[in-house]
């Protein structure tokens, strides 16, 4: 007897803390399409990420240097212009930390993302960096595609 007492209250405990998370889940987007005629006056960017944390191997310091490279190489015009941003951020310092949950991160990552304000709308993990970091050609070539397609699909 005592036990379905126990089940019951934690079968309740979850189903009011669900319905919390439905309410309060649905507030914000209330509260996100309120604020789409704001968004107008927002600055629209596109930003290249390499997010990393604190412990650091050297194909991880590899994928950060070729990236940086690539970006800055073959888009130097369009961050000259701020048409695309480039961010080198330690995921493992505490008010970064939020990015490991925005972007979805499981491990060192190049993100591209079309941000209006602080606000991403449109996001891409470039995972084949780990396939192609043996060779830095094939590396640049592939952040260079990616990244053109990410800005090409911004101005349709």
């Amino acid at each position: 007897m005592r036990m379905r007492n126990i089940a019951t209250i934690v079968l309740l405990v979850f189903v009011a803390a669900s319905v919390g998370y439905l309410l309060i889940n649905e507030s914000r987007k209330k509260g996100d399409a309120s604020d789409s005629a704001d968004s107008s006056k927002e600055k629209h960017r596109i930003i290249a990420y390499y997010f990393h944390g604190n412990k650091r191997c050297v194909t991880c310091k590899k994928i950060e240097a070729y990236t940086k490279e690539a970006i800055e190489t073959g888009f130097a015009d369009q961050l000259e212009s701020g048409e695309l941003e480039f961010y080198i951020i330690n995921v493992d310092e505490s008010p970064n930390e939020r990015y490991v949950y925005q972007y979805r991160l499981t491990t060192k990552s190049v993100i591209l993302a079309e941000c209006i304000g602080e606000r991403p709308t449109r996001w891409k993990n470039l995972e084949e960096v780990w396939d192609h970091v043996g060779d830095k050609d094939v590396f640049t070539d592939y952040i260079r595609q990616e990244t053109s397609n990410f800005l090409r699909e911004a101005d349709e």
